[in-house]
């Protein structure tokens, strides 16, 4: 997997149209700690961390291949789970000593506030300081106080971000959609999409139109209208297309 990331705070080196330059964020004249780190170094890793990113970075594919990485890990999805569950699921799983994953803890806490709470209290109980933990969320709403009570355990705890993409791995999320990966990340970069390489998700959906129309967003604003549209008209079994209108939903949406 060709994702990078630094602890917050760090400086971020991109290139002019918006991709990570590894390379030159690895020159000698740059501090060792800002040296990005490759995701999969983070595999067999004694200390926890939380990887910090918005919507659409890939927080989720990168903690699905991690977890794949380690063997025994567990994960503890908390936005299925009530109050009382969330305990007994996090208990259950520091009884295994292998590391936890807990995606999206953003999502479970809007539907469950007292989240953070219940996280404070279980992992930072002596049992849960013996595993690594391994979480995601996104920056705004991540909680400031359960990095404090994690960093008193014994085990380090390391705020993470996740990095924008390297070309190279803009060109290979691009296969995925499009016959012809460099022509598309290379007309990206003469459009001055550059900066779509933060959010996967996002160049997705313009390969996707561009491999079927040969044409790209006007901006990044136009590339989450169209994966909103996107999102808008995936349904099935269990998401069936609602009453409300496309143009209202995008209202109720707040999308410009």
């Amino acid at each position: 997997m060709d994702r990078h990331v630094l602890p917050v705070g760090a400086a971020i080196m991109l290139d002019e149209p918006g991709f990570l330059d590894a390379a030159m964020a690895t020159a000698w004249w740059v501090a060792p700690e800002e040296h990005p780190v490759p995701v999969t170094e983070l595999c067999g890793q004694e200390e926890s961390f939380v990887l910090l990113a918005a919507d659409g970075t890939g927080k989720t594919t990168v903690l699905r291949s991690l977890r794949a990485r380690e063997p025994g890990a567990v994960e503890v999805n908390l936005s299925t789970l009530g109050k009382a569950e969330i305990r007994g699921k996090l208990e259950a799983a520091v009884a295994g000593g292998a590391p936890v994953y807990l995606d999206a803890v953003d999502s479970a806490a809007r539907l469950e506030p007292a989240v953070y709470g219940i996280l404070q209290e279980c992992l930072t109980t002596a049992d849960a300081a013996r595993v690594p933990w391994r979480l995601a969320c996104r920056p705004a709403a991540w909680d400031p106080g359960l990095t404090e009570a994690l960093r008193s355990c014994s085990r380090p705890f390391r705020e993470l971000r996740l990095l924008p993409l390297t070309r190279t791995a803009a060109i290979g999320v691009a296969a995925e959609e499009v016959s012809n990966p460099g022509g598309f990340v290379e007309a990206l970069v003469l459009a001055g999409l550059g900066r779509l390489a933060a959010s996967p998700m996002r160049l997705k959906t313009v390969a996707r139109i561009w491999e079927d129309t040969g044409s790209l967003a006007a901006s990044q604003l136009e590339a989450i209208r169209l994966e909103i549209d996107h999102l808008l008209q995936e349904t099935g079994g269990r998401w069936p297309r609602p009453a409300v209108p496309d143009d209202r939903r995008r209202r109720l949406g707040r999308v410009p």
